[in-house]
């Protein structure tokens, strides 16, 4: 009598071994597979966010170059720079009078300065040095630094600029005095 409970015990200890080795699998399958369904769903929420993102982005260097434009037509701004340039090439310009002119810009560019949420409002001479600076971060952007701008056909631009006092992203435009014409 001694045989049948140990068959029924040893029948017993084999299926629940098996039940065991069959539901361990079954786990480890559910777990990769649920794992791979998280990922693939959190994959395609990075990738719609980036997507978001990037619209956004244009958008704003859109708005933020139609915002330079503006600037660069500023018709104050535009009548100072060229009373500058149509008085320093007068033979008898004193010192003094290229400096009154010069802070008269460096004035009407504190303005539209405070105009704007830029760190820096800088105006780069044709032969690619800081002209006047205004902002916050003015002091980085120092009058007469060289600053080398890729050089682009289309009247706004946007680059990345290093200068010996950090790198600045830079949205600009070009300025077309009347006397350039």
């Amino acid at each position: 009598m001694s045989n049948p409970p140990r068959l029924v015990a040893h029948t017993l200890s084999v299926t629940f071994i098996t039940v065991t080795v069959i539901l361990t699998v079954v786990f480890i399958v559910l777990t990769v597979d649920v794992r791979d369904r998280v990922r693939t769903a959190e994959t395609e929420k990075l990738r719609v966010a980036a997507q978001v993102f990037t619209a956004v982005e244009a958008r704003r260097e859109q708005d933020q170059l139609g915002a330079i434009a503006t600037l660069a037509e500023n018709p104050t701004l535009k009548a100072a720079l060229e009373t500058y340039v149509a008085e320093s090439n007068l033979a008898g310009t004193s010192p003094e009078q290229q400096r009154f002119l010069r802070e008269t810009v460096a004035r009407e560019t504190d303005k539209l300065a405070a105009l704007t949420a830029a760190d820096v409002l800088a105006i780069v001479d044709a032969s690619g040095l800081v002209f006047a600076s205004a902002g916050p971060a003015r002091d980085l952007w120092p009058v007469g630094e060289p600053v080398k701008l890729t050089a682009s056909d289309q009247p706004t631009f946007q680059d990345v600029l290093t200068l010996p006092r950090g790198a600045f992203r830079v949205s600009g435009a070009a300025l077309v005095l009347n006397s350039d014409h």
